[in-house]
């Protein structure tokens, strides 16, 4: 049994193929179980949580970021060509996720996502943190010691809040700094023995 939970397709913008396209080609790999986890499309704005308006404003750059994430708008038509594909090749298995960020501000847009079962499950791909309503990359090079034991603790909070699935490239911050690689990768595999995830 071969499977891929971890799937792009090109509504997030940096990625080719649409979703039969994709399945076309797992199932010429000989996937049998194959899941779409494009990067979560964000609300603008989500009203429900009552943001500030910096808030507002740093979720309109998450939720626009360019050959980073599927626009919102686009979301209905990709979760109904998913299902399209259901029908079409029921010869495998196909799951509908999303990857995400830990923003506890989106906490209560993952949880309805779930319990509205519009998707089966999400992935954390945590590449970003929000800094003084600056969106900072976890990948990028030369990040300080406080950032990486940050980027630590913020995948345990994720994880923690039993949203995700599985914790995708938990290594992203690794780009240009290797010294502390130990101390974060002994910490969350500790945490994810001891949640027995």
């Amino acid at each position: 049994m071969k499977s891929n939970y971890h799937t792009h397709t090109y509504r997030c913008g940096h990625a080719i193929g649409d979703e039969k396209q994709m399945i076309e080609a797992a199932m010429a790999s000989g996937i049998d179980t194959l899941g779409f986890s494009d990067h979560i499309p964000y609300p603008v704005y989500y009203p429900q949580q009552g943001y500030t308006s910096w808030q507002s404003e740093v979720s309109k750059r998450i939720a626009n970021s360019p050959g980073m994430r599927m626009p919102y708008d686009m979301m209905k038509v990709h979760l109904e060509a998913v299902k399209e594909c259901r029908k079409l090749y029921p010869q495998i298995t196909i799951y509908q996720g999303f990857e995400a960020e830990y923003f506890p501000l989106y906490q209560t847009y993952y949880q309805e996502l779930l319990d509205l079962k519009k998707v089966d499950y999400l992935i954390l791909g945590h590449h970003y943190w929000i800094d003084q309503q600056q969106l900072r990359y976890y990948g990028r090079e030369q990040l300080t010691d406080q950032e990486v034991i940050q980027y630590g603790d913020e995948v345990c909070a994720a994880l923690d809040t039993h949203l995700f699935s599985y914790l995708a490239h938990p290594d992203l911050f690794m780009q240009g700094l290797f010294h502390l690689h130990r101390l974060v990768k002994r910490r969350v595999s500790r945490y994810v023995r001891k949640q027995n995830l």
